[in-house]
């Protein structure tokens, strides 16, 4: 029988015996797949979720740190990004992650100012649910402000913030006081944040442009800057500072890279050299990062870490051939070791069969695992794989010989009667079963007792699970015989014998 492996999986076996069996590396799910559009990692230990259109944050092992129904992630900026939510056409701050990696939800509900979702300084300018304006800290806390007495505040920089007090300009510090700026009899009006220790002031008596230095308490007289209408994002004039309105956002923080998934047969995994770390199974995979990878299987999304180990998966035969009968089941047996840190999973060693590709039924006892099959071929290959919540983490190709058993034919001896017909022939039926799985040549030959015996032989074909029939008879009976035989064999498939016969002749006719 020609049997026609199928093509993906014979190219996969193909892969894996080119390979090393051994595994020098492990992989286990921190967050097995979950029903998630998309994850990403926003820095180390926390990743960005998305579930229909929905923002959440989570540890790499799937633990929430924010509900999954926030609307948007802000840039880093001073190692600060905003976890953002949209409400009735604000943008409440639901709280603060960190670039090193922590995440702080914020205890009150506060609103993002136009332009100023970030924190400059340690502080960030907000206001609150009845719209009142002031700063709070990286933990959400209150600090200044909050009162109703600012009309418009800007973020602080250099340690100062802008505000108008009942529209006033002015500047004040971290504590909140006010600076006092004095230029004789004129009046501020307008100005500008601190850039390089210098606050830029106007002076609406006298229509005169001043810089106030926020260190020595002077101001000083200074020509009109160019294009006064211009303000960079920490409000102040951009032909000064040369910024531009346009928050710059910081790198996004990076992790240690590892392994990058390759593609085979339009799925991921992980090879190093000619070794198969993690077999190629899902339908997208990142670079390992800080020993964390995001992959697709099916459609969900999960995410894997990276265990560097010296303990393999080792998997050895009990022994290396089988006899069987064509089309019967043989148990086929195995040892498996695996590594300890896969201990602490729910690990199933699943095997399959390289011919159909079918998963077959294991049984365990202890480290040894049993499994039945029909072998197709002479030396057929199985798969042996360690699985863990639907992520095939390890495999290995273990091949086995298996040798024919050679099945004898199966004979029944019937005397038809026992008494001769009117011919003087007494007749013995043989029947002949083939109970093998394929079609069996042969040549059969009969023989009998001292009496006069039809003996034959013959080659003949009996199909699978098949039998024939042959008659030979007594000849020429005339009077009753005692210990008669008949003898059947077969060109190597056995024979058997009936003996004792006893028959006689016909009676005489009624006259």
């Amino acid at each position: 029988m020609v049997l026609k492996i199928r093509k993906s999986f014979a190219a996969l076996i193909l892969v894996l015996l080119q390979s090393s069996a051994s595994i020098a590396q492990t992989f286990l799910w921190e967050m097995p797949p979950k029903e998630y559009t998309s994850i990403s990692r926003v820095t180390q230990g926390i990743y960005q979720v998305v579930y229909d259109g929905k923002i959440g944050l989570i540890k790499p092992d799937g633990t929430k740190l924010s509900d999954v129904n926030c609307d948007e992630i802000t840039s880093f900026y001073e190692n600060n990004a905003l976890l953002l939510k949209y409400d009735e056409g604000d943008k409440r701050v639901i709280g603060v992650i960190t670039v090193n990696g922590k995440f702080i939800l914020f205890p009150d509900k506060y609103y993002t100012l136009q332009g100023q979702e970030y924190y400059s300084d340690g502080l960030l300018s907000v206001k609150d649910e009845q719209g009142r304006k002031g700063y709070i800290d990286e933990k959400g806390n209150a600090l200044i402000g909050f009162t109703g007495e600012y009309n418009i505040i800007k973020p602080f920089s250099e340690g100062y913030a802008t505000v108008y007090k009942r529209k006033k300009y002015t500047l004040i510090n971290k504590m909140g006081n006010e600076e006092s700026i004095f230029i004789g009899i004129g009046e501020v009006s307008n100005g500008t944040n601190v850039y390089n220790g210098l606050a830029y002031i106007f002076d609406k008596l006298n229509n005169k442009w001043y810089t106030w230095d926020v260190k020595n308490k002077k101001h000083k007289s200074v020509q009109k800057p160019k294009d006064v209408q211009q303000f960079d994002y920490l409000n102040c004039f951009s032909s000064v500072t040369n910024r531009g309105k346009s928050v710059p956002s910081q790198v996004k923080p990076s992790g240690k890279l590892g392994l990058s998934p390759l593609v085979l047969q339009g799925k991921y995994g992980f090879k190093k050299g000619n070794k198969i770390l993690l077999p190629f199974q899902f339908d997208s995979a990142t670079t390992f990062e800080d020993n964390y990878s995001i992959v697709k299987l099916g459609s969900k999304i999960g995410i894997l870490k990276y265990y560097d180990t010296a303990e393999e998966l080792h998997v050895k035969k009990m022994k290396n051939i089988y006899e069987y009968n064509v089309g019967k089941k043989v148990d086929c047996s195995l040892t498996v070791s695996t590594p300890s840190i896969w201990d602490t999973k729910n690990v199933e060693i699943v095997v399959k069969d390289s011919v159909t590709g079918n998963i077959l039924e294991t049984r365990k006892n202890g480290d040894s695992y049993f499994f039945s099959c029909k072998p197709m071929l002479n030396k057929q290959v199985f798969l042996v794989e360690a699985r863990s919540e639907g992520l095939i983490l390890a495999y290995q190709p273990v091949s086995y010989e298996f040798k024919k058993k050679k099945q004898d034919l199966s004979f029944s001896i019937q005397l038809v009667n026992d008494e001769a017909d009117n011919d003087g022939n007494v007749w013995v039926k043989i029947i002949i079963t083939n109970p093998s799985e394929e079609a069996i040549n042969t040549t059969v030959t009969i023989t009998g007792g001292t009496a006069k015996f039809s003996g034959k032989s013959e080659k003949i074909t009996i199909q699978a699970n098949k039998s024939v029939e042959m008659r030979v008879c007594f000849m020429d009976v005339k009077k009753k015989y005692t210990n008669q035989y008949v003898k059947v064999s077969s060109t190597g498939f056995g024979s058997t014998s009936k003996s004792n016969i006893s028959f006689k002749a016909a009676p005489p006719p009624i006259l």
